[in-house]
């Protein structure tokens, strides 16, 4: 990202000992660089600052000392943070009043409290940190010191000053939206439903129920280009409601109306009091210049403000995003004498807000307000002084000379930034309050204020001590203290080069598509959120993070090279991009910028033109039909016509079962998928909307194609994974009839393992019945008197285990031994099923694709059809023979040739020519199976995919620790790895062993070996699919690996990890 941040600096300081950081981020790609999202510090390196950010994937909390460069505070997560496809929350807690040192930082992510940090250095007790300290500056999308930034988004940002607070306040567990696993390695915490965030005004109102926000806490949308930094932690104190404070998620900016904003003014307690009350607004009454104070109190009249000068109204970055404006050069704005202002002697209030704009050279005194007469009439002003010190100027009538009622020596108001500044005068005591804080008093305030003017940013109309900067909402309150104490008011943030088209409708509600990093050649040039692509010298493949089967979609691009040379168009995801071209292979379609040829699988075919810079390209892509089109600045090219779906450039996308959009990088280009209507700032931002009055696009998308974001995307077919397939993990105790639960529904197929010894896997089912298991790390038949345990029953909520006949538990409950249990929902007790020449049992599950099938007297060497009861093709079946010694086969539809090809899960061996379904791949009701030379009685475990749930592919190493990004449409909770081409284990992986990433622990299927963490076997679980990141299995370069892999929650509800 460019060098934009948000910035402040604390006028006030307050609790150096406790606070909350709190916000959602979507990551963008952070090379070796990192992500700092917020950092705090002054303007030396030898003052205390500190910096949250993301390196290398690990978030860092560090702090330095305030006297020395030394480390006070260094934690890093030994967990990686490298999912660039959804939204996370992370949420610190810092208390260093807690007695026990690893209680004074608590790091949480998506509601689950980090355990595991490197490099740690704990806060001594009782440490002062410096995010709260006056004078320290506050970034916000960058470090700070050393100026490092964070390239992604930002949303909900809070900040507690004086609470240590837990996730429960920011955000809950949505139920029916899958789940997270966040327990530990030895043991599971099912958190239900996906982490999202509270309403803000549901959060707010916790905060101050537990004590408030404290001297610098703010609360930050950051979702209006008009202000990205507006606070709306309290309610705003400007005299026009903003036209956006009371959404869910609160905006600001000016009220349209057509009587000058005054329906829209807010109501004022102190009405009867008010004298003056001037907002400073584009469009307002008096050329933006004029008192509401009779409109809000209902009764007199309203002054009259004259500008002088240079005064005038500009545009900025306020609430309005408009304010009074004053160059410093005799300018002043003044409303003439009245009697409104003859405060005499007693109470009032007189407040603004004030924006320095001073330049270095700019010294010595600069008025904000002056109220009173002139010449020896009583005057009352407020100065800045050497460097924005206040100062209060009093001079009573008859005085000849004024006098500093207050002069503040220990606060300032820091340049460029709004802050606001109130005087109010209570029973003979005069107080001036920074921001809600009482910086300084005067006890013995006796000066008389004579009836006269009001002048804003200067002393009088001569502009003596004109003030540089903004001023905005203005109020004289007469013979009234309104605050009488400190009070709170927003903590606005100032932008610092921030285009205004970074406020994007991407957000936590509503995901869009990016480029996904992950999943490309070369991610190096990604910037602009992973919108924005840039200049190779060779081609450099890249999908996004969306993948699609079925449905209509259309998105657009910008050619920003003078020389375009670019590949656009969909690629089947988990396919091998290489270095070809977007077309040149049968699983990719495709148009080149240069000629506007199009291809598929071969050569180009003469289509549409060429493409010059600035160009925008369009494509629709119908997945249900099998069609694409491509168009360039509003005109498809050769009279395509999504809407009717007629002259498409390409008919047989469905070749496929699910593509991506894809791009070869060559040159500059910048995407728009809905959330980017002016790439990347490089245009006028698109209006139109989907049909479904989804994202923002240049040209109006055809009638029925919609933008390729969460809220468009099929609903799941299940909801919540949960409910059909769990990972639990327990430790044995040898009791007998001990039940194992939290498992959530009536496990029918139950796959254990020991963890920590080296024992057989043990397979359970509720077709065979209680007491009999199979081992996949053998060639056994059924063990039905067993020695070293089984299951006593199949729950409702889990399963009860059984002891062996000589009181052993080892495969199943064995004191001390760590276990894991692969847990599926089949249909109960089995039925019939006649579909094929021999009836089998079974038990089938049609919503999540699997059946348990028990089939009895297969004859010998003979091809038996028998139903699955799925009703749709199988693609990963499991065979075992229940009363011969032999291998068990596996089917897996992404094997080399369907039906031909099989694996052995007891073995290592790669994929072998085999008769063993005679040729004939499983159809939507019946399995073809040779059982060999004996006649055999099987159980079959039956899988088919079902889109958000389940994926049975393949993918191709390429043995490097940026591994294959291989796409499923979900968040994974469980994966089955195989090499087809050389001999190597099964991998075996999960989110309940280990709930982070990198995932490194590993079980091999086909071996009775103990868990593994030492050799490198990493790999990403993410919120849309899993990344391989080592050289090692399931990477050896070259190969071709098959997989099957369960859920945890499906993409659209799944937040990154």
């Amino acid at each position: 990202m460019a060098n934009e941040y948000l910035t402040r600096v604390n006028t006030s300081t307050g609790n150096k000992k406790v606070y909350t950081w709190s916000a959602w981020l979507k990551l963008s790609y952070d090379g070796s660089s990192g992500l700092r999202f917020f950092g705090s510090g002054p303007s030396s390196a030898q003052g205390g600052h500190g910096y949250f950010g993301i390196i290398s994937g690990a978030l860092y909390i560090v702090g330095y000392d305030g006297s020395a460069y030394t480390y006070q505070l260094s934690f890093s997560t030994t967990e990686l943070h490298r999912d660039y496809s959804g939204w996370m929350h992370i949420l610190i807690a810092y208390d260093s009043t807690e007695t026990l040192e690893y209680d004074r930082l608590n790091v949480y992510q998506n509601g689950k409290k980090i355990g595991s940090f490197a490099n740690v250095q704990y806060p001594l007790a009782n440490a002062n940190d410096y995010y709260n300290t006056q004078g320290s500056n506050h970034y916000i999308g960058r470090r700070g010191l050393g100026g490092d930034q964070y390239e992604g988004q930002i949303f909900d940002l809070f900040w507690v000053d004086g609470q240590a607070l837990t996730p429960d306040v920011f955000g809950f567990y949505k139920e029916g939206k899958g789940y997270v696993s966040a327990g530990s390695t030895q043991a599971t915490d099912f958190r239900p439903g996906q982490w999202v965030p509270k309403a803000p005004r549901t959060i707010k109102t916790e905060i101050n129920r537990r004590g408030g926000f404290g001297v610098n806490g703010f609360y930050l949308p950051m979702n209006d280009s008009s202000n990205f930094g507006a606070d709306f932690h309290t309610t705003p104190n400007s005299i026009i409601t903003l036209k956006g404070e009371d959404l869910p998620q609160p905006r600001n900016g000016a009220p349209t109306t057509s009587d000058s904003y005054v329906s829209q003014l807010r109501s004022d307690s102190y009405a009867s009091n008010l004298v003056l009350a001037v907002p400073g607004i584009s469009g307002g009454q008096g050329s933006g210049y004029g008192d509401y104070s009779a409109d809000i109190k209902g009764s007199g009249s309203n002054k009259t403000l004259t500008a002088y000068g240079n005064a005038t109204v500009a545009t900025t970055a306020s609430y309005y995003g408009s304010a009074l404006s004053f160059d410093g050069t005799g300018d002043a704005m003044r409303a003439e004498s009245n009697a409104d202002f003859n405060l005499g002697d007693g109470d009032y209030t007189i407040e603004g807000w004030f924006y320095r704009d001073i330049s270095a050279s700019h010294t010595g005194s600069y008025c904000l307000w002056a109220i009173g007469g002139v010449n020896s009439e009583g005057t009352l002003s407020l100065f800045y002084e050497n460097g924005g010190f206040l100062m209060l100027r009093g001079r009573s009538p008859g005085d000849g000379s004024f006098t500093n009622i207050i002069y503040v020596s220990n606060h300032n108001h820091p340049v460029q930034q709004w802050a606001h500044i109130c005087t109010e005068r209570y029973n003979g005591v005069t107080t001036v309050y920074l921001n809600g804080v009482a910086i300084q008093a005067d006890i013995s305030d006796s000066t008389t204020v004579s009836q006269g003017y009001f002048a804003i940013g200067a002393f009088d109309t001569s502009g003596s001590y004109s003030f540089d900067g903004y001023i905005q909402d203005v109020r004289v309150y007469k013979g009234v203290a309104k605050y009488k104490g400190g009070f709170d008011v927003p903590k606005p943030y100032t932008p610092v080069g921030i285009a205004t088209w970074r406020a994007v409708p991407d957000s936590t509600a509503n995901n869009f598509a990016t480029w996904n990093p992950l999943d490309a050649k070369d991610s190096s040039k990604l910037s602009n959120g992973n919108l924005s692509t840039g200049i190779f010298s060779s081609n450099k493949g890249i999908r996004a993070t969306v993948g699609v089967s079925t449905g209509k979609w259309y998105w657009e691009w910008r050619e920003e090279n003078a020389t375009p040379n670019n590949h656009h168009g969909i690629w089947a995801v988990n396919s091998e991009m290489s270095t070809y071209y977007v077309g040149n292979t049968a699983d990719s379609w495709g148009m080149y910028s240069p000629n506007g040829n199009k291809r598929n699988n071969g050569s180009f075919i003469s289509y549409g033109s060429a493409f010059s810079q600035g160009d925008i390209g369009m494509v629709a892509l119908d997945k249900s039909n099998g069609k694409i089109w491509w168009g360039k600045n509003g005109t498809w090219f050769a009279s395509g016509n999504p809407a009717t779906g007629s002259n498409e450039a390409f008919s047989n996308v469905n070749n496929v079962d699910v593509v991506a959009p894809s791009q070869i990088q060559y040159e500059e280009c910048s995407y728009n998928f809905g959330q980017n209507p002016t790439f990347s700032g490089n245009t006028t931002a698109g209006t139109y909307t989907d049909g479904n009055g989804k994202g923002l696009f240049k040209y109006q998308p055809p009638t029925d194609f919609l933008a390729l974001c969460e809220d468009n995307l099929p609903t799941p077919a299940i909801a919540d994974p949960g409910e059909h397939f769990k990972t639990v993990l327990y430790t044995g105790d040898s009791n007998n009839g001990r039940s194992i639960t939290g498992v959530g529904f009536q496990s029918d197929f139950v796959w254990i393992k020991a963890r920590n010894v080296s024992q057989a896997h043990s397979l359970h089912d509720s077709v065979r019945g209680p007491t009999i298991h199979l081992e996949t790390s053998t060639t056994d038949a059924d063990e039905t008197n067993n020695v070293y345990g089984a299951l006593n029953s199949f729950d409702a909520d889990g399963f009860t285990i059984a002891l062996g006949s000589g009181g052993g538990g080892d495969y199943v409950n064995k004191t001390g031994w760590d276990y894991v249990a692969w847990c599926w929902k089949a249909g109960g007790a089995a039925v019939s099923n006649t579909d094929g020449g021999v009836t089998s049992q079974v038990s089938v599950n049609q919503t999540a694709g699997f059946s348990i099938i028990k089939v009895d007297s297969l004859p010998a060497s003979t091809t038996s059809t028998f139903g699955h009861g799925l009703n749709k093709k199988p693609d990963f079946i499991i065979f075992k023979s229940r009363n011969n010694s032999t291998n068990w086969d596996v089917y897996h539809s992404s094997l080399s040739i369907d039906g031909e090809r099989k694996l052995y899960l007891n073995g290592t061996n790669a994929e072998i020519d085999s008769g063993f379904m005679s040729d004939i791949p499983p159809t939507s009701s019946v399995i073809s199976f040779n059982p060999g030379s004996s006649n055999s009685n099987h159980i079959v475990y039956c899988w088919t995919e079902i889109e958000g749930f389940s994926k049975f592919g393949s993918f191709e190493a390429n043995g490097n620790s940026d591994g294959p990004f291989v796409y499923l449409g979900f968040k994974p909770a469980f994966l089955l790895c195989k090499n087809i081409d050389a001999t190597e284990a099964w991998l075996m992986k999960d989110s309940s062993r280990q709930p982070t990433n990198p995932n490194e622990g590993f079980l091999l299927a086909n071996s009775s070996g103990a868990e593994n963490f030492s050799v490198g076997n990493d790999v990403d679980f993410l919120s849309n699919g899993f990344k391989i990141r080592t050289t090692n299995n399931p990477n050896t370069s070259g190969n071709t690996y098959v997989f099957a892999a369960f859920a945890e929650s499906p993409f659209t509800t799944a937040n990154a990890k």
